[in-house]
């Protein structure tokens, strides 16, 4: 037989072959998993571990100043994922509700599971990125967990003409995780909102409320003395009630004392609207069906405050039922003189008067 050419000689076995050909692989698939894991644990990355919210972006460091529009960014960042928690608890049918006490009227006030996860991610959102700021919830203090948000207020600063630097030791943010709770474990969902307000020195300079089981963005507000001398509101297009909806006062379906006798002895020629939650019954005057949101009874200072500062930038009225000014204070959450608001600032005179006719401590 003749000798085996060189080539031949020089080609490896194909067993080799496939061997060496297998190492490789082996080698480049290491290499690959190695720089996946250093990117994920990169705090320069955007993406992270998933089960560990900590990891999932660099945090900002805690701030003791910030703009406006990024406490709000941050406000409206959190409303997102409180809406997907809310949505989430209330699809998995999982809300564990529990009374946690009861209304002057004798009403159950009822928490969920929903209540406190949102809680937990507003407050603790907060806290993450505002050092020294006050937070007042409806909600138990929660246990710290870190939050964080990658919100710097961009989407909210090209809306301002002024953008004021806050001091977070003169800020209160007041935070309704999941208003109408009531409603919520009724699957009334369409009555349910979050809601965050920013208050400087007592009074409210901006606010935020969201729909969790609505189509489209949080409705939120910057007042007009904080914006230079007109307010912002963005989510909703302002409409005084015009027509039949001129006659229609909405008050609390569940908290409602003598609101609706209040209605039809004292506001002659006005229909009480029952309506659950003091988010959607405010959302009713920006939308223009109502013209006036009466509360008679005791309110606590989370249910109103977003709602005062939204009203107020669309150029509406939002005061006690004496008309006065609420002042929002972190440790007085209640407000005892009822509320009286209108979009139409030039109406809201008319209801004052009328319900100073009205006898008694709280109007």
């Amino acid at each position: 037989l003749p000798p085996p050419s060189t080539a031949a000689m020089k080609r490896p076995s194909p067993a080799y072959a496939a061997q060496e050909s297998s190492t490789w692989k082996i080698w480049a698939a290491v290499a690959i998993g190695v720089l996946v894991v250093v990117y994920l644990l990169s705090p320069t990355s955007g993406s992270a571990l998933r089960g560990n919210e900590s990891l999932m972006m660099s945090p900002i460091p805690p701030k003791t100043s910030a703009h406006l529009s990024e406490v709000l960014g941050v406000a409206l960042e959190l409303s997102k994922k409180s809406a997907k928690i809310i949505q989430d608890v209330k699809k998995a049918h999982e809300e564990h509700s529990k009374v946690k006490g009861h209304t002057e009227e004798g009403v159950a006030e009822p928490v969920t599971e929903a209540d406190a996860m949102s809680n937990a991610n507003f407050v603790n959102g907060m806290r993450s990125r505002f050092e020294g700021v006050h937070i007042l919830s409806e909600e138990a203090n929660p246990e710290f967990t870190a939050v964080y948000s990658k919100s710097l207020g961009k989407d909210v600063a090209k809306h301002l003409a002024v953008d004021p630097i806050l001091d977070m030791s003169d800020i209160l943010i007041t935070v309704d995780p999941l208003d109408a709770t009531k409603e919520f474990t009724e699957d009334l969902l369409n009555y349910v909102t979050t809601m965050v307000c920013i208050s400087q020195n007592g009074r409210p300079i901006a606010g935020l409320i969201d729909q969790p089981f609505e189509e489209g963005d949080a409705i939120w507000g910057v007042v007009p003395e904080v914006n230079g001398g007109h307010g912002v509101v963005r989510g909703v297009k302002p409409t005084k009630a015009s027509g039949d909806l001129e006659n229609v006062v909405t008050i609390s379906r569940s908290h409602t004392g003598d609101a609706a006798n209040v209605v039809e002895q004292y506001l002659e020629g006005k229909t009480a609207l029952l309506a659950g939650g003091s988010g959607f019954k405010s959302l009713l005057l920006l939308r223009g069906e109502a013209e006036a949101y009466v509360h008679m009874t005791r309110i606590k200072v989370w249910d109103v405050c977003a709602a005062d500062a939204v009203v107020h930038a669309a150029g509406g009225e939002f005061t006690d039922s004496y008309g006065k000014s609420i002042e929002y204070k972190h440790d007085d959450p209640y407000i005892t003189t009822g509320l009286t608001a209108t979009l139409d600032a030039g109406k809201h005179p008319w209801y004052i008067e009328k319900l100073s006719h009205r006898t008694g401590e709280a109007v």
